[in-house]
């Protein structure tokens, strides 16, 4: 039996499993994870849920050696090769407040939040 729960807010009428799939370690060490082999392994869990139960896919823009944004470039290019699966997943995208420091400062990005979204070809 997969545990699932119902998001709230605007997003009330979506399910997700309780355990999430992070994507870290797939793109932030010193040789990533080969397409192939991490789509197969996002595939996995996707498939095994429920039909209309989501897989929350843990990400964030700074996965990446040098905090990069490979985690995010891996996932467009997941979704380009796998399209169907677009609607079986739930996106947690992390950011970071400043790029330049590592202070909490609350302040959007020099061009705003809105741009980590381009690097998964979603708006």
């Amino acid at each position: 039996m997969v545990n699932t729960i119902r998001l709230g807010g605007t997003a009330s009428n979506v399910v997700v499993s309780k355990v999430a799939h992070g994507l870290m370690m797939m793109t932030w060490r010193p040789v990533p994870v080969p397409d192939e082999e991490a789509f197969e392994a996002i595939k996995s869990g996707v498939d095994s849920l429920p039909e209309g139960v989501k897989m929350v896919l843990n990400s964030a823009e700074f996965y990446g050696n040098g905090f990069s944004t490979a985690n995010l470039e891996l996932l467009a290019r997941f979704y380009e090769k796998y399209p169907e699966y677009a609607d079986k997943t739930f996106l947690s995208v992390k950011v970071r407040p400043s790029h330049t420091t590592r202070t909490p400062a609350l302040k959007p990005p020099k061009g705003g939040w809105d741009k980590d979204a381009g690097h998964i070809n979603c708006s």
